[in-house]
Formats: C-alpha cells, sequence, structure tokens
C-alpha cells in the first residue's frame, strides 16, 4: 500500500515538474517573438539629400585631333642638282613666309633668260622698224595725192601686227625663263613648321620631286563627330559659340569658334561633323597634331534635377520621399551626365510629390535617395536621414 503511494507521488511530481517545464518555454518563446517583433518595428535609415528643380544647362564633351589648315609637300618645279641647303629647311624649324629653303643649280636658266631677254630685244627693235616703215608708207601715200584708200599691204600692216605679235610672244618667253629661275631657289609658300625634308646635298632632282613637307603652326582648325544622341542635345545657338579646348591631362589650353557643321553626315560613321576654327591669342597653348577634348554647349533643361549619379538605379529608377516619408520612385529615360552627377526631369503626373514649393524661388525641393537599397519597395515608411543640400 505505501509503495503503491509512492509510486502515485512520483508519478503526480513528475507530471508537475513536466507542465512547469512547458510554462516555462511557452513564456521563453513570447519573450523571443516579442523582441523579434519589436526588431521588425525598427524603422529603417535612408540617406537623403534636398534638391531643388532648376534650369541647367548642359555640356557635351567629345574628342578630336588639332590640324593644321595648310599642310602642303613642296615640290620641284625645275630638274638639277641641290646646291645649297638652309637650316630652315631642317625638321622643327619654324619659318616665315617667304624664306628661303634650298637651292638648285640655275645656270642653264639664267641661260634660258638671257636668251628671252634677246629675242625680246629683237622683237621690239622689228617692232619699231615696222612701225616706222607703217608711217613713212602712210606718208608718201598722201604726198602722191591719190584719192582712194590706201591697202593694208601698201602700209605695211600685216608687217606691224607680226611683229607686235613677236614682242608678245616674247615678253611671254621671258617671263617663263624668269618664273623657271625663281624656281632654283625654293621657298617658304607660308609661315609654317618644316616637319620633313626629302632631300639632301648634292642630290639630283626631277620636275615634281618632293622637296620639303611644311604646315601651317598658327591657322589650326579641329573637326569633331557627333552621333545622333549628342547631335540632338546640342544648343540651338551652337554657331559661333566659343568653346574650351583641354588637353589629355585634363588642362585647358585653349580655345576654339565654331564656324561650320552639320549639313550631311559621314559616308563611314554616319556621324555629324563640327568644324572648329582654334582662336590665336595670348594664352593658346594648342599645337598641330594634340589631341584635345571640346566642351561643347548643350541644351537647357528647365525644371529639372541635377542628382548624384548613385541615386540612380540600374532599372532606370529615382526614389524619392513623399511627405509622410515613404518610399516613392519615377523613371528615367535618357538622363544627362555632367560633372559625375545626372540631370532627370520629373514627370509632372506623380501620384506622390514630395515635392514642396520655394515661396521665393517658385523653385521645388525634392527629397531624393541618394543610394537605393535592396529592401526598397512602394510606400515603406522609412526614417530620412539629410546627406547634403544642392
Amino acid at each position: 500500500m505505501i509503495g503503491k503511494f509512492k509510486r502515485q507521488a512520483f508519478f503526480l511530481g513528475s507530471l508537475f515538474i513536466f507542465f512547469t517545464v512547458l510554462i516555462f518555454l511557452g513564456e521563453l518563446e513570447n519573450k523571443t517573438e516579442a523582441n523579434t517583433n519589436s526588431q521588425y518595428q525598427i524603422i529603417p535609415e535612408v540617406t537623403i539629400a534636398d534638391i531643388s528643380t532648376s534650369d541647367h544647362k548642359s555640356e557635351i564633351r567629345v574628342y578630336g585631333e588639332v590640324t593644321p589648315r595648310w599642310s602642303v609637300v613642296l615640290k620641284s618645279q625645275v630638274s638639277g642638282e641641290i646646291t645649297n641647303i638652309t637650316r630652315s629647311a631642317f625638321e622643327g624649324m619654324r619659318v616665315a613666309k617667304g624664306d628661303s629653303l634650298m637651292t638648285i643649280e640655275s645656270s642653264r636658266y639664267q641661260s634660258a633668260l638671257a636668251d628671252a631677254q634677246f629675242s625680246l630685244a629683237q622683237a621690239q627693235l622689228n617692232l619699231l622698224q615696222a612701225q616706222q616703215k607703217t608711217e613713212l608708207a602712210k606718208q608718201d601715200w598722201k604726198l602722191s595725192g591719190l584719192l582712194s584708200k590706201p591697202s593694208e599691204l601698201a602700209l605695211f600692216q600685216p608687217q606691224l601686227a607680226l611683229a607686235i605679235t613677236s614682242v608678245n610672244a616674247a615678253k611671254q618667253r621671258l617671263q617663263t625663263a624668269q618664273t623657271n629661275l625663281s624656281y632654283t631657289n625654293i621657298k617658304a609658300s607660308f609661315a609654317g613648321v618644316v616637319t620633313a625634308r626629302n632631300v639632301g646635298l648634292s642630290q639630283l632632282v626631277s620636275e615634281g620631286d618632293a622637296l620639303i613637307t611644311l604646315i601651317d603652326h598658327k591657322n589650326l582648325e579641329l573637326m569633331i563627330s557627333l552621333n545622333h544622341q549628342q547631335w540632338q542635345k546640342l544648343s540651338a545657338s551652337w554657331r559661333g559659340a566659343i568653346v574650351t579646348l583641354s588637353n589629355t591631362s585634363n588642362i585647358e589650353i585653349g580655345k576654339a569658334l565654331i564656324k561650320r557643321g552639320g549639313a550631311v553626315l559621314d559616308s563611314d560613321t554616319r556621324q555629324y561633323s563640327l568644324f572648329l576654327e582654334v582662336i590665336q591669342d595670348g594664352s593658346n597653348k594648342t599645337l598641330p597634331g594634340e589631341f584635345v577634348s571640346v566642351v561643347l554647349p548643350g541644351k537647357t533643361y528647365s525644371n529639372s534635377l541635377r542628382i548624384p549619379e548613385s541615386a540612380l538605379t540600374r532599372e532606370g529608377l529615382v526614389w524619392y520621399l513623399d511627405e509622410g516619408d515613404h518610399l516613392r520612385s519615377f523613371f528615367v529615360k535618357s538622363p544627362l551626365s555632367y560633372d559625375d552627377q545626372l540631370i532627370v526631369s520629373p514627370p509632372s503626373n506623380l501620384p506622390y510629390d514630395s515635392s514642396t514649393e520655394n515661396g521665393s524661388t517658385g523653385k521645388k525641393n525634392w527629397r531624393i535617395a541618394t543610394v537605393p537599397l535592396a529592401f526598397f519597395m512602394h510606400g515603406k515608411n522609412v526614417m530620412p536621414i539629410i546627406e547634403r543640400e544642392e
């Protein structure tokens, strides 16, 4: 009897301990769920920037090579031996217009000039004699008392006309001889820089042989290409605009004037071409052959936002906060890059507009999320943390 009572007491005690443990574990689980729920109720923080709408003038950065307006290869107009090469003909030398570069042996051209001068003198003498014969014939006919008109042969008119033609032909031959003689002294046709010399001293050259390559270093030009999208973003008043030129180190080295372009598309690239003229002033440091970047004037975007590049997602969304600190977004079709930032135009018909109008300026302020995160979803309540103002 006593053993049976002990077994019942042990069984009841075990049940009591078991239910006590279950109650404890249940309370512990409720506390864990409460702590978990309290964690889920924490409002996440979002970094935002207060950005005002404004009129933003865009710029288009393109690249091109500076080229000289004139680049010619001076060729020999006569044949002969190179008898002298001046220091001005060395590569890299700057020359002025008319500077002597080299000389070709000229004795036969001097002889041809002397022959031409003699022929002209002989022709002029023949002309004087023909003129005298004509005058004497006119006087004799007048003294003869004949009333009829004399013939041209009687007055030696054909001989006079032939003498005049001979003089003109001799003058032309003399001019040709003088020109050929001048070709033996090779001169710079314009101020520039010698970039190549193709002949040496005592070398025999023929008519048409290349002698010296000369480029213009004062009158520089630049041709740049724009694709269709860049052309559409170009300012309507681009013609006559003055733009900045920078070298590969992004250092400003000069300015250029946009002269013309856009009339046709390049047959190979199907791009638009703009032609610029480098402005020559005291501050210009641009050299022929230099690769430069050009900042072209773009269109002005009214009531637009200038946001950080990080604010635009891969899907083209810009997230912002509405008046109740809820996340909203709008889609951007064609953002414009400008100095590591983007120029975007917010839609005017948003269902949730967080913008507030500034009474003094009339501009609207937007609270833009600078770094969109993975948990972003429409309507989610967040806590804004202001990063900066623009």
